[in-house]
Order: structure tokens, then sequence, then C-alpha cells
């Protein structure tokens, strides 16, 4: 399976991310298979290593790879990969690219994840979703936002949830 988590809203990206990062450590409970790979500061034989090491607790391993799409050769090699991951029941494949993929056409594995792999796009958020974002936030500190300190605060911090995040924390 893979999942491609992409957009140019990092900061719910993050935290999709980190849900998933939850769920699979509530299913498989000791999650001694969770890799991330910095595709910008990894080597490639890293990857390749984790992804035909055979688990001895027969669980499924879960695999982030972030920034693919700045690094030519991790792409060429995931794209070369994409059906066998995509069918394994032994891997969970996360790409995770934090902000808007440059030159989407020049990209196959990115059009390619578009079409093939559970894929979110994390767009900025329209002001009403701004607002109900607000309201969530502060619900999850057990706290009431008023109207009117919501339109303050959007109108304050725009569109950029970490900021509202701290401003509300």
């Amino acid at each position: 399976m893979i999942l491609f988590l992409h957009g140019p809203d990092t900061y719910r990206a993050r935290q999709k991310l980190k849900a998933i990062r939850e769920q699979y450590q509530a299913t498989y409970l000791h999650a001694v298979n969770v890799q991330d790979f910095d595709c910008g500061e990894t080597e490639l034989q890293e990857a390749k290593t984790a992804l035909s090491t055979i688990s001895m607790f027969e669980q499924k391993k879960l695999l982030v790879f972030k920034n693919v799409f700045g690094n030519k050769t991790f792409e060429e090699f995931l794209f070369t990969q994409r059906v066998q991951l995509d069918r394994s029941d032994e891997v969970v494949i996360v790409v995770f690219e934090a902000g808007p993929v440059k030159e989407k056409g020049a990209h196959p594995l990115y059009e390619w994840l578009k079409k093939n792999a559970r894929q979110q796009e994390f767009l900025p958020l329209s002001p009403s979703k701004l607002r109900s974002w607000l309201v969530r936030e502060f619900a999850s500190y057990n706290l009431k936002v008023t109207p009117a300190a919501q339109e303050a605060l959007a109108r304050a911090v725009g569109n950029d949830l970490w900021r509202l995040s701290n401003e509300v924390k």
C-alpha cells in the first residue's frame, strides 16, 4: 500500500503523518518496523535494505519517504518499484512531500502517485474552513472561541496554520 501526502499546507500534512504513525503503532504494539528516510540526506542503499529486509515478527513495515522529489535517484528508484510496493502486504509506504511539488509534469512518480496511490493533497483552507479549523483547535484545549476572536485571528495571521496553532496554544 502506498500513501501520498503532499501540498502547501505542511501543518495539516504533518498532522496526518503523525496520525498514520499513531494508528500504525496502535495496531502493531511494538512498532519496531517504522523508518523515516529524508531523501535529501539518506543513502539509497539504506532504503533498499529496509525494503528487502524481512521481519521476524510478521508485521507490516511502515516506511516514510520525505522529500522524494528533491532527489532524482530516490524518485527513479521508487518509480521502478511502484507496482511491487503497491501490491505488497508486508510494507506500507508513505511518500511525504512537505510543500508543493515544483514542475509536477516533470515527475513520472508524482503523476503515478496522483492516479494510483491513496493520496491526500493539503491545500490552503478557505476562510470558512479556516474558521472551522480554529473552532476545532480551540476545542482540543477544551476552550471555546467567539466568532469575533476567530475573525481577528484569521485576519491577523492568515492561513499559516503553524502560527495559528501557536497562537491558540
